[in-house]
């Protein structure tokens, strides 16, 4: 994807709504609850190139985390990785 990247970043974004819905709720994150749906890559990344992908948020129990998972079906996502990766 030439001339295409993601701005550099020390740290991931804060997450989405979908996210921060379950994480603000510490019985759902201590019982594995799962949320699943659709976002942009924009909210997680920054950068300009919009990239539709599916976030789901698993909450990890007795840990007290969210796992979250983002997936591309386009193999944007990956390339745009991959640029991210080569410039950090």
């Amino acid at each position: 994807m030439p001339g295409k990247a993601l701005p550099k970043l020390d740290f991931l974004r804060k997450g989405t709504r979908l996210t921060a819905r379950l994480a603000s709720d510490p019985a759902r994150v201590r019982s594995g609850d799962r949320i699943a749906d659709e976002t942009d890559l924009r909210d997680w990344l920054g950068g300009f190139t919009k990239v539709a992908v599916s976030e789901e948020s698993v909450g990890l129990g007795g840990y007290r985390k969210v796992l979250i998972i983002l997936v591309s079906s386009t193999g944007k996502m990956t390339n745009l990785t991959k640029m991210a990766t080569k410039t950090s």
